[in-house]
């Protein structure tokens, strides 16, 4: 437990210094919350046809919680051309492409603004 006393005085913690010059306080005490994390095991995803001309299908299924879920479809320079809520855990997003320039673009499935999953697509 740590004991503050009047001007910064504190008690029963280790003060120790990073490389850095940051000052971190260890008190002792670790606080866990049990929270089911995603990782790219939860998460399947296809694209096809890949590559694609006209229209790509997305499909996704996500094992696990889905709520704030979407689908993110980036450039090769990181720039977002499109954004999708996926509101299940299973299902397709279908994209027009005919109007992306020829290039590699990869979409991305998030889950609480956490990448989980990337697939790499072509557009010709």
């Amino acid at each position: 437990m740590i004991q503050q006393y009047g001007n910064g005085a504190i008690e029963g913690a280790e003060i120790h210094g990073d490389a850095n010059g940051n000052n971190i306080i260890d008190n002792g005490e670790t606080n866990l919350t049990s929270v089911d994390e995603l990782d790219a095991n939860s998460v399947q995803l296809t694209a096809y046809p890949n590559p694609a001309t006209d229209n790509l299908t997305i499909s996704y299924v996500i094992d696990g919680n889905a709520n704030n879920a979407r689908m993110d479809v980036y450039d090769v320079l990181g720039q977002k051309v499109t954004s999708h809520a996926l509101n299940s855990n299973k299902g397709q997003v279908n994209l027009k492409v005919d109007n992306l320039n020829a290039g590699v673009y990869f979409c991305s499935i998030k889950v609480d603004n956490k990448a989980i999953r990337t697939e790499r697509v072509i557009v010709k």
